[in-house]
C-alpha cells in the first residue's frame, strides 16, 4: 500500500498472512507487515525507521459448521482479540467479542530538571461486545451491546429485489448520561 520508488529507500506498507488449516475444523495462521513510511519535518529522503508488526491466529470450528471460534494475537502491540459465533436456529445468529490491550506508554518529555523524564505508564483496557443478528423473510435486524455501554442496531428491508432502506441507531450511555454512573 502507499509504495514511493522515487525516495531514496523503499517507502510504504506491505503486508502478508497465511492462514493453513492444521485439521478439517483447525487453523493457525500469522499476518506480518511492515512499514517506513515519510515524517513531516524531515528533510527530503529521510525517513523513520522501518516498523514491523506481526500477529498469530487460530481458528476451530464446530462439526455442524454452526459455531466459529477465533483468536488474534499481536505481541508487540500487546493486544488478544478473542470472538466466538454461533447460529442459534435457521435464522438468527450471536457471537461475542472480548479485545484486550496492555502496554507500555512513554509520554514526549517536557520541563527542565525531573519534568525532563519521559513518564512512563502501563495501559490495560479490555471491551467486551455482544451481538445479534435476525433474518425476517424481508429484512434483517441486527444489534449489538459493549461493556463501555455503547448499544447500536441495525435494521436493513428489502422493498423491490433491487431497493432496500435502511435504518441504524447507535447510543453510548455512558457518554450520554455521565451522571447516573458516577459515585
Amino acid at each position: 500500500m502507499n509504495p514511493d520508488f522515487t525516495s531514496q529507500s523503499f517507502q510504504g506498507v506491505i503486508v502478508g498472512s497465511i492462514l493453513q488449516s492444521i485439521t478439517p475444523r483447525f487453523a493457525l495462521g500469522l499476518e506480518t507487515s511492515w512499514q517506513r513510511q515519510p515524517f513531516p519535518g524531515l528533510q527530503r529522503g529521510q525517513t523513520l525507521p522501518s516498523e514491523t508488526l506481526t500477529t498469530f491466529l487460530a481458528k476451530l470450528i464446530g462439526r455442524n459448521k454452526d459455531w466459529i471460534a477465533a483468536a488474534s494475537l499481536t505481541p508487540a502491540a500487546g493486544t488478544l482479540n478473542a470472538t466466538f459465533w454461533k447460529k442459534l436456529a435457521d435464522k438468527i445468529e450471536a457471537g461475542v467479542s472480548l479485545e484486550l490491550k496492555g502496554e507500555t506508554a512513554a509520554s514526549v518529555p517536557q520541563g527542565p530538571g525531573l519534568m525532563a523524564q519521559p513518564l512512563i505508564t502501563r495501559v490495560r483496557e479490555g471491551v467486551a461486545t455482544a451481538g445479534i443478528k435476525y433474518e425476517f423473510r424481508q429484512s434483517m435486524f441486527r444489534a449489538q451491546i459493549d461493556s463501555g455501554g455503547r448499544l447500536s442496531a441495525y435494521l436493513d428491508r428489502r422493498i423491490l429485489p433491487s431497493i432496500g432502506i435502511s435504518f441504524c441507531g447507535d447510543i453510548d450511555h455512558f457518554k450520554v448520561c455521565p451522571l447516573a454512573y458516577e459515585g
